[in-house]
């Protein structure tokens, strides 16, 4: 970028000549620099990142109060908000996937417990499927807020196909169970489930999600 003084005889010049120069100021400095056309090719690989991106936002603006409430935590007093935390994750792990089966629907924060166990199952008639989830033991003074889930219709997050969600919770006495309902009968789901609780010091944690692949009763 080269400085200039008086550009083209005049005291100020902005605009681009026959798509050779380009004149204009940064900051009360003109300067005059070579037209460049922007580049942005479609390749294979910007192309995965594009849809993903695109999908993975869709997604983001359907979870509920449950399912955005780990990211929300786990975005607290970091350089990024929530949704960004959200993508930011499960890009890299479904970029290049033609399923939903490594959704990460909770990111854990501040070191919650892992689920002991996790086994969606198809629920009774009709559109629903019940969350089974076990506790293990936990650190001394840690106590079980409660168990969410969610539930995502399978699909090719490149295809930007309609997303379905549905999401629910539970809090009781171990072993866990609750149902999510109202899913289209008959389809298959990405699950995703984790636990929230409160440390001794009274802060919430949250555990990483487990997910599964699971079929919504007929």
């Amino acid at each position: 970028m080269a400085k200039v003084k008086g550009p083209l005889l005049s005291m100020r010049a902005s605009g681009t000549i026959a798509k050779t120069n380009v004149f204009a100021s940064w900051r009360g400095v003109p300067y005059v620099r070579i037209h460049v056309i922007p580049a942005n090719p479609q390749t294979a690989g910007q192309d995965l990142t594009r849809n993903t991106f695109r999908w993975l936002n869709d997604l983001y603006r359907r979870l509920g109060v449950y399912g955005v409430s780990p990211w929300i935590k786990y975005a607290t007093g970091r350089p990024f908000a929530a949704r960004n935390g959200f993508i930011k994750q499960n890009l890299p792990v479904l970029r290049t996937e033609v399923t939903l089966a490594n959704l990460i629907a909770s990111p854990g924060a501040l070191g919650g417990p892992a689920l002991d166990s996790f086994t969606p199952n198809t629920g009774a008639p009709s559109g629903k499927i019940d969350f089974d989830f076990t506790i293990g033991t936990l650190p001394a003074g840690w106590t079980l807020l409660y168990v969410a889930g969610i539930a995502v219709n399978e699909q090719n997050p490149q295809d930007l196909g309609p997303i379905e969600y549905g999401e629910g919770f539970y809090t009781g006495a171990n072993p866990q169970t609750f149902t999510i309902s109202g899913l289209t009968p008959a389809t298959d789901f990405a699950c995703g489930g984790w636990a929230k609780y409160a440390r001794p010091d009274g802060v919430s944690a949250y555990s990483v999600s487990e997910t599964a692949l699971v079929t919504s009763s007929a």
